[in-house]
């Protein structure tokens, strides 16, 4: 069995709940991994591969996660959300126009420092982990980008948005930040995330429905038709080097005027059905020519 399920994740469970439950269902012996996680407060879409899909998850990396959060005013949390230990800040009610002021300035490219209490790994070991040992550390800032931030609702002390970011940012640092500039504090109190990439909510199957190996099967989803979807096909005129390690060059490339610079790309193996042959890098190399590396050739049977 090989191919991705998408689940749409309860509200207070963690993420890596999911694959012990999968397992429960499927077995131990099949390899489950999921790509991004979502913290215990949030609910909604995750990506689960099985099998030989565990393989390919990094590349839903690439897609930018959309969210629609709620949040709250007057208050701090050591979590930023609302299952924290939560101090009250003040009072200051804060008109509609200074905080959709705020907003116009958490849009492009910036630099975020994820919550103490998150999956981020410090010297192998998880901070929240840190965090809750009461250890001293610090968390570098990473480079992030909201492509989008738009207010749905505010009713003083409570605020409603939606937002579309890429990947590794988190939603409740942000409405820390928010809370900060506004000098009146904000915590999150609930997140939803309902898209990635173009992988909608609406494709997701609730966790709890899934009750036998028979039903999932029902939901799996192939390797090709959802890698296809969102990562662009090279043509190649022979699959005779790439099934035995030969180095593919330009030239070796049928629709080289669908090559954008650097990026990923599948070949498909046409002898026989129509399979992902390989997932290959173009890359330009010091010549200002484009190589191509390998991520990885995946061979499979169909379940």
């Amino acid at each position: 069995m090989n191919g991705f399920l998408f689940i749409n994740k309860p509200q207070n469970i963690p993420s890596f709940d999911i694959i012990r439950i999968l397992k429960q269902i499927l077995g131990r012996q099949f390899k489950i991994g999921f790509s991004g996680t979502l913290d215990p407060i949030a609910e909604g879409l995750i990506i689960i591969g099985i099998g030989k899909a565990t393989k390919l998850l990094d590349y839903f990396h690439l897609l930018p996660k959309s969210y629609i959060a709620t949040a709250k005013l007057g208050f701090i949390s050591n979590t930023y959300d609302s299952q924290g230990e939560i101090t009250k800040v003040n009072d200051i009610s804060i008109s509609l126009q200074q905080l959709q002021k705020v907003f116009e300035n958490f849009k492009g490219e910036q630099l975020q420092i994820p919550p103490k209490f998150s999956a981020k790994k410090i010297n192998g070991k998880r901070a929240y982990k840190l965090a809750r040992d009461g250890e001293n550390f610090n968390i570098p800032p990473q480079k992030i980008y909201i492509y989008s931030l738009r207010l749905l609702d505010y009713l003083y002390p409570e605020f409603k948005f939606e937002i579309t970011v890429s990947s590794g940012t988190y939603i409740r640092s942000i409405v820390d930040d928010i809370g900060k500039r506004l000098t009146t504090g904000a915590i999150m109190t609930s997140l939803v995330r309902n898209r990635i990439g173009n992988f909608s909510i609406d494709q997701a199957v609730d966790l709890y429905e899934i009750k036998s190996k028979v039903f999932l099967k029902n939901y799996l989803k192939s390797i090709d038709s959802i890698i296809s979807s969102f990562i662009p096909e090279l043509k190649i005129d022979n699959e005779f080097r790439l099934e035995n390690g030969l180095p593919l060059k330009l030239e070796h490339i049928e629709n080289k005027n669908d090559i954008e610079g650097d990026g990923i790309y599948y070949i498909l193996k046409k002898n026989g059905k129509n399979r992902i042959l390989a997932i290959v890098k173009a890359k330009k190399n010091d010549y200002n020519s484009l190589v191509f590396e390998y991520k990885r050739i995946i061979s499979y049977d169909y379940f």
